[in-house]
């Protein structure tokens, strides 16, 4: 999806959207963290949250701007493991979509992707 709706990381370069084009704002959000045994150097749990906000242009009905953002959601299956260097972080649970958001430009369609990393 990232060809027809490109993704831009809420803490990234400078973006200035095209109010005709679809795209993923994208933020990653620590939750907490779980210290779950005794030895201080042994791992801890690592829960934190993905953001992704499919943000359709406001032509879009509500229906279609859900269905996208449904397919999101899709991709991050409950158990789906995702590596980035020696760090690998699983979904925990299929994410949330929540209902969309009339704003001033875009519509906004909220996909909450709840994640753990040990470490």
């Amino acid at each position: 999806m990232a060809e027809t709706y490109p993704p831009v990381w809420f803490d990234g370069p400078a973006y200035t959207p095209n109010a005709n084009t679809p795209y993923i704002r994208a933020a990653w959000i620590p939750n907490s963290t779980n210290r779950m045994f005794i030895g201080s150097g042994d791992p801890h749990q690592r829960l934190s949250l993905l953001q992704l906000d499919f943000m359709a242009p406001k032509s879009w009905t509500g229906k279609q701007a859900t269905q996208v953002a449904g397919q999101i959601a899709t991709h991050f299956a409950a158990d789906t493991r995702m590596n980035f260097g020696e760090v690998t972080c699983r979904v925990t649970a299929a994410p949330h979509v929540a209902a969309p958001m009339a704003g001033d430009v875009f519509m906004q369609v909220p996909v909450t992707v709840g994640l753990e990393a040990w470490g």
